[in-house]
């Protein structure tokens, strides 16, 4: 049996051991790995190499895409392919892309709307501002949720 709240001491390190400067990488899963990489690479812009029978291993290409410089940071994950899915995914759970403008999260939501059906994208969110972004959400066909953001300067004003 767990501890009740009251019974759990949290530590925070004077000087913790690590200082990451991003998540760099995280695994989901897919009951199609080859409409997988067609979404990820096509549509969101990412580098796909299919590691093993059923593996699929992904990245950012960099900085407009053109790789990453010599110690730079960068991102990866892994797709396992599953008969089924078995855990579907809540949008609060999801895998998110930042854009560089407002104009550009417009462009990638009406490309999801008007692309949705040849990459299995479902249920469009419209773009709005959230959390500290200007953003929208989109489901994929494994029930994956995916969001496309523009980081603002200032979080408290709208992006437009």
């Amino acid at each position: 049996m767990g501890k009740a709240p009251s019974q759990v001491q949290y530590l925070k390190a004077e000087q913790p051991l690590n200082r990451p400067q991003a998540i760099a990488g995280g695994t989901f899963v897919s009951t199609d790995l080859t409409r997988t990489q067609k979404l990820l690479e096509d549509f969101a812009g990412l580098e796909c190499v299919k590691m093993a029978n059923g593996k699929l291993a992904v990245r950012d290409g960099g900085p407009n895409g053109k790789g990453h410089p010599v110690g730079g940071n960068y991102w990866a994950f892994e797709v396992s392919e599953v008969a089924e899915i078995e855990h579907p995914q809540h949008v609060l759970n999801h895998w998110g892309f930042d854009l560089a403008t407002p104009e550009e999260v417009d462009a990638a939501n009406k490309a999801a709307l008007e692309m949705a059906p040849d990459y299995g994208i479902d249920k469009v969110q419209q773009p709005r501002d959230i959390h500290g972004v200007y953003a929208f959400y989109f489901k994929d066909f494994d029930e994956n949720w995916w969001e496309f953001q523009y980081r603002k300067p200032n979080p408290g004003e709208s992006a437009k």
